[in-house]
């Protein structure tokens, strides 16, 4: 019976990750409660859309057309039900208060961005600021997953 050897395999080794420090942790939270006010939003105007479009109502992609749709749900015409009026108005309201949530973690991240002193390295693959380089004062992507 032959023995095994005790050399290590030839498969990769496994690197270290740093870890990182408690202001990154925090930046990373703020990301990731943008990333989901956002997608709270837009759950909710996929759910205005849905329901305006049911009643004939429709209107361009994007969030910036949303506010149309607004417009007429808060105006006083007879295009929509009394019942489905109300409950439209909540989901309205939501996405506007989901709005000045989501602007208000935009202007901290922004601010922390500005903060630093020295630009991030940009990245070779994406063409945008490496998030190991500069830690938690980065955008979590943005640029390169095509969002703003």
């Amino acid at each position: 019976m032959r023995r095994r050897s005790a050399k290590p395999s030839l498969a990769r080794p496994c690197g270290f990750v740093p870890i990182k420090s408690v202001e990154q942790q925090a930046a990373g939270m703020v990301l990731k409660a943008r990333e989901l006010l956002v997608r709270q939003r837009s759950q909710a105007a996929n759910a205005l859309r849905g329901h305006m479009a049911e009643r004939g109502l429709v209107a361009a992609m994007g969030m910036a057309n949303i506010g149309k749709l607004i417009t007429i749900i808060r105006s006083d015409g007879d295009h929509i039900a009394p019942a489905a009026r109300t409950a439209l108005k909540e989901i309205a309201s939501q996405i506007e208060a989901l709005t000045v949530r989501i602007e208000k973690l935009e202007r901290n991240i922004i601010s922390t961005v500005k903060g630093d002193e020295e630009p991030p390295a940009a990245d070779q693959h994406s063409g945008c600021a490496a998030p190991d380089m500069i830690g938690a004062r980065f955008f979590g992507g943005l640029c390169a997953l095509g969002r703003r």
